[in-house]
């Protein structure tokens, strides 16, 4: 796991801008990386600009690499590295994470399932979800995962729903106001589910509507044969295809979904190191053929 600094530094990798500078025979000749643009941005603020993370990609390129670029720049703001002069925005970066003194470790933190000091859902995900709303866009949200954090989520974003978030205790977004009800739902078998994954093809795979839990690669969907564990499943196989569809089905109308992705099929295609096979990480099966329904993923 990463920890809330890795992220902080890794963001400002991305988007702090500067210029390769060779070095000298007698240094080795090697390209060192210089900050020329003062503040960070999410978009290439000049031609022949690259940001910190590009740079390491083309220097220590490749998934052998991989560790060592992800070493250099979760310390890229640290004393003496090449982004040290941007630490006043980690610092920034950092403060924006935690929850207001007044909030944290009080009964509607808590009830809200913020147990720390740290936010766990971003607000500015909460602020998007109010724009949206302000400008009557409706919207269906999937919430996706490897993990097991589901439930963590559900607390959180429905306190925000039903206006117990302690920083947005204005929220409705649970239909009392008579519009959708966006709450998560992991009593309903249709708004939650897992992938099961199991070849690179993706015509063995399946979806599963009605539970969160997951077999063994080996095991199969005969996991699920046991009918008085899984009362309520619905198995959608044939592949990628079918399972775009089921999940269109449900994502036609303003809602929320959750959903758990499938961790062993990641991990033995390599978790993305090997370039030579498909990483199996969080599909995203787009519509390309209903332009009025955008569809995005963060």
């Amino acid at each position: 796991g990463k920890s809330m600094s890795d992220i902080a530094n890794h963001v400002l990798a991305l988007s702090c801008w500067g210029e390769a500078v060779q070095g000298c025979a007698a240094d080795g000749g090697g390209s060192t990386w210089r900050l020329t643009y003062p503040e960070p941005s999410v978009r290439r603020p000049a031609d022949g600009l690259v940001s910190y993370a590009e740079h390491l990609e083309a220097v220590f390129p490749g998934p052998a690499n991989k560790e060592l670029r992800e070493d250099l720049w979760h310390k890229f703001t640290h004393v003496g590295a090449p982004g040290e002069t941007m630490r006043c925005h980690f610092d920034r970066f950092i403060a924006l994470l935690k929850l207001p003194k007044d909030v944290a470790g009080t009964q509607a933190a808590h009830d809200a399932g913020l147990h720390g000091k740290e936010v766990f859902i971003i607000p500015a995900f909460f602020d998007l979800l109010l724009h949206l709303q302000s400008a009557s866009i409706s919207f269906c949200l999937v919430f996706r995962t490897f993990g097991q954090d589901l439930e963590e989520v559900a607390s959180e974003f429905n306190a925000f729903c039903e206006g117990r978030h302690p920083l947005f205790p204005a929220a409705c977004f649970d239909g009392r106001d008579g519009g959708v009800d966006y709450r998560i739902s992991l009593s309903n078998p249709s708004r939650f589910g897992t992938y099961f994954r199991s070849s690179t093809t993706g015509l063995e795979d399946a979806f599963v509507w009605g539970t969160l839990l997951q077999p063994k690669m080996k095991e199969g969907l005969g996991f699920y044969q046991d009918r008085e564990r899984f009362p309520d499943i619905e198995i959608v196989p044939g592949g990628i295809r079918a399972i775009h569809q089921s999940l269109r089905m449900r994502t036609s109308k303003p809602g929320t979904l959750a959903v758990r992705d499938y961790f062993p099929f990641w991990r033995s295609q390599g978790f993305g190191k090997d370039s030579r096979k498909l990483s199996g990480g969080k599909l995203m099966l787009l519509d390309a053929y209903v332009p009025s329904a955008p569809q995005s993923m963060f």
